[in-house]
């Protein structure tokens, strides 16, 4: 798929399942999804560029992350489904499953005792519950597209609002419940949120 010719192949990240097979997003490419074994041989592709609704539910636009969910008994894919809006889940064959709502423009996901924090570049980062049901926004500056791109762009740290994102593009528990959120702003901002 990479080597195609015409293809433009640019990933953006990686999910490992419990067997070894690994599936790669092509969030910045093609938004298809490549699925390799463990040994990196490759079984497959799936997804494509479309609005993932319908006859098209599977296809993808912006699979920006991706991550495999073992917190039920059978293991899926959960991807971010960036410019449709929401999370799309895959079997590990990839086989469209559902779509989950509650995001604006995800971009990455973890997964931590049965809770995703998923960070959403629309000024938020939102935590889903074991069964994919919404718990809560953090951090929600409801910025207007314009408002975020003139702060995205500052380098005056000083114009950031406590308490509230800009552009979260990424967000992971650690070891104590505590979640790390990267800002996809020109100067660079780490936030952490202490577990309370």
């Amino acid at each position: 798929m990479g080597g195609a010719q015409g293809i433009s192949y640019r990933p953006t990240n990686v999910a490992v399942a419990p067997n070894g097979d690994f599936y790669v997003a092509d969030g910045y490419g093609s938004s298809y999804i490549n699925h390799y074994d463990k040994d990196a041989h490759y079984k497959g592709t799936f997804g494509g560029k479309g609005t993932g609704t319908g006859k098209e539910l599977g296809s993808l636009s912006t699979p920006h992350a991706a991550m495999v969910d073992t917190r039920a008994e059978t293991p899926v894919l959960m991807v971010t489904d960036r410019g449709n809006g929401r999370l799309q889940r895959f079997d590990l064959d990839g086989k469209a499953i559902d779509t989950i709502s509650g995001t604006i423009l995800p971009c990455f996901l973890h997964e931590r005792k049965g809770v995703v924090v998923v960070a959403d570049l629309a000024s938020r980062i939102s935590l889903f519950d074991k069964n994919n049901q919404l718990i809560m926004h953090l951090g929600d500056a409801k910025y207007t597209d314009e408002q975020r791109g003139k702060i995205r762009a500052t380098d005056n740290r000083a114009d950031f609002e406590p308490g509230k994102f800009v552009a979260p593009h990424s967000a992971i528990f650690d070891h104590a419940g505590n979640i790390f959120v990267c800002e996809f702003v020109e100067i660079g901002r780490v936030v952490k949120l202490r577990k309370v």
